[in-house]
């Protein structure tokens, strides 16, 4: 069935919002899905949708895109919406069906409350707490009532949260990058995590560090598995993530260039590889450190089995390439952190 989708895209990282949102879309309706209009944060897309398209959100937690929903009604105006537009709109929602809460999504204008007659505007990151809650948007050409689907998780920006403390360490990635990778994966494996049954998919994380990868898997079903040099480091992340949940989570102390794991054992791969300084502790060649994690990382992963890598810009122009690995190139995005990193995704394919 066709529908009108809205989603909100955050202007803070507008890259690896676009990447998100394309493989969103590319799950909900592959090849079917129709941009009708931009504006800046808000984009409508007309899709052909399968009945069973609300499993996409079962495992998925937005990072850089704020929200996605359904578009109920909507009116546009090529000169511009004007103030009697939008009046006129709110106007013609006389049913009681459409009645409820509203929402207002814009960008670069401070969040508001009005009052119009029984229509209440709501914050932009107010909880869902009735099923007949709506979101209003607002752009310069589109007045919409929209239903939301999915909506970012604002624990992953509270750094004041136990769980952001906990798995915390000087130089880390931040909770909403951590997100994102995940998401990445979950949306390349499709609905499916494997995560029932008497095999479960295994996860794994050869840099653990504070286990801030395997905590989501694990928590999703997945046999997660985090390995490290460090053993207190080990020790650390193995209380961290049974405190939150995580049941029988498998550590391992190990170095990551010689695993101990079988060959063909591992079905997905997400790791943020050390940078700088943290590189050069036991091979004081940089290339030939990233160069052996690569193979073993081609080792280990199962035929067809998927890598999602974070390496810095540096690191990354001195790969070679990575299909010389063994691997198949299937994205690759860049992000600004601040002057001194450049952070490269990748997501790698084991070669069939």
């Amino acid at each position: 069935m066709d529908r009108l989708l809205y989603i909100s895209i955050s202007q803070d990282k507008p890259e690896l919002a676009f990447l998100e949102m394309s493989k969103i879309l590319n799950r909900l309706s592959p090849d079917k899905c129709r941009l009708i209009h931009y504006s800046v944060g808000i984009a409508l897309f007309r899709c052909s949708l399968p009945p069973d398209y609300r499993e996409i959100f079962k495992y998925l937690r937005l990072s850089y895109i704020k929200e996605l929903g359904l578009i109920d009604s909507y009116i546009e105006s090529r000169d511009g919406v004007s103030a009697s537009d939008i009046y006129g709109f709110l106007d013609s929602l006389t049913s009681s069906s459409s009645r409820g809460k509203f929402r207002i999504t814009r960008m670069f204008i401070e969040d508001v409350e009005l009052y119009i007659d029984w229509i209440y505007i709501r914050k932009r990151y107010s909880s869902i707490d009735s099923e007949r809650e709506a979101s209003l948007i607002i752009t310069p050409r589109i007045v919409a009532l929209g239903y939301p689907i999915a909506r970012r998780d604002k624990l992953q920006f509270d750094t004041s949260s136990s769980i952001s403390i906990d798995f915390r360490s000087p130089g880390s990635m931040n909770m909403v990058d951590q997100n994102f990778m995940i998401n990445l994966l979950y949306l390349y494996i499709g609905g499916d995590l494997g995560s029932g049954g008497r095999y479960r998919r295994v996860f794994l994380d050869p840099f653990m560090g504070t286990g801030k990868f395997i905590l989501r898997p694990c928590l999703d079903g997945l046999t997660a598995v985090g390995s490290d040099l460090v053993d207190h480091k080990c020790m650390s992340a193995y209380m961290k993530l049974q405190k939150y949940g995580c049941r029988n989570p498998i550590v391992v102390i190990s170095d990551s260039t010689l695993m101990p794991f079988r060959d063909g054992s591992i079905d997905y791969i997400v790791t943020d590889l050390p940078y700088g300084r943290q590189s050069s502790i036991r091979y004081h060649d940089r290339r030939l450190f990233i160069s052996r994690i690569l193979e073993e990382l081609v080792r280990v992963l199962k035929r067809g089995g998927l890598a999602i890598i974070a390496v810095s810009h540096s690191q990354w122009l001195e790969l070679e390439s990575v299909e010389s690995y063994g691997f198949e190139s299937l994205a690759i995005v860049s992000q600004y952190v601040h002057s001194s990193l450049i952070r490269i995704y990748s997501v790698l394919r084991k070669r069939v």
